[in-house]
């Protein structure tokens, strides 16, 4: 009976660390609103708290270390955080306050990857490195959308050349009252005047002649030629006639003896 109870004891004692140290659960990490739950299975380690690092591509743990030693198995979705070079696959960088920790990838399928690292007693940090988280690559800064800033530039300042303003002559417009000799002012403006010659007389500014007068004003009378023609005339003929009535009494003379 004696050898029955020690044997249920110590198979107790064999099994009570399993029991109270390997611990699987799931851990929840929160980014930008948005909560994404983690699996892991701890032995002699306790999460207790996880935050994530976009511009570094870092999830950071702290853990409290109750054990040596102690380790952490942690299966990440590939759709939420990841480690690759090009197509392949890389490995996941763990550190343990700040010095790097061997890890081993035990399960890798399309969708997750599942690590095991061991971690020191005493480590309250360990940070896991990625190049992929919440659709963040390594080397792609966040992207954060701000107001784009207004930067009020100075007006810019056109010299333009000094403005010439040219003098114009000024011109007399007034109308001219005076014409000189041979023109007279017509509409205000001196236009050369119409003359006509002797014997004619303007009408309707045409120059036309002066109709003949039976009036016995000295104006009518003809010129000095025309006088001495018409004696020298008289006197022809009356030389003529008298020549005339000479022979004719010559004649009458001779029939009568």
């Amino acid at each position: 009976m004696n050898r029955k109870i020690l044997l249920g004891l110590s198979l107790l004692i064999i099994a009570l660390p399993i029991s109270v140290y390997a611990v699987e659960g799931t851990i929840t990490v929160d980014i930008d609103g948005t909560s994404v739950d983690i699996s892991y299975d701890a032995e002699g380690v306790d999460i207790l708290g996880i935050e994530a690092d976009l511009n570094e591509i870092v999830l950071i743990l702290d853990v409290q270390v109750t054990e040596s030693p102690a380790s952490l198995s942690i299966t990440f979705d590939r759709a939420f955080f990841d480690a690759t070079v090009g197509n392949e696959d890389d490995i996941f960088i763990v550190l343990a306050d700040g010095d790097w920790r061997d890890t081993q990838e035990t399960e890798t399928t399309s969708g997750s990857r599942t690590i095991l690292f061991e971690i020191p007693l005493g480590t309250e940090e360990i940070e896991i490195i990625g190049t992929e988280l919440q659709g963040v690559s390594l080397g792609q800064p966040e992207v954060i959308e701000e107001p784009p800033e207004v930067i009020e530039e100075p007006p810019e300042v056109i010299e333009e050349p000094p403005e010439v303003i040219e003098e114009l002559e000024v011109i007399d417009k007034k109308p001219k009252t005076e014409c000189g000799p041979g023109t007279v002012l017509k509409d205000g403006t001196c236009v050369l005047e119409k003359i006509c010659g002797p014997g004619t007389h303007l009408v309707g500014g045409i120059c036309e002649l002066d109709s003949t007068s039976t009036g016995s004003s000295t104006l009518d009378l003809p010129p000095m030629g025309a006088l001495i023609y018409g004696a020298g005339a008289a006197l022809v003929i009356s030389f003529i006639i008298m020549i005339f009535l000479g022979i004719i009494s010559r004649g009458s003379r001779q029939k009568t003896n």
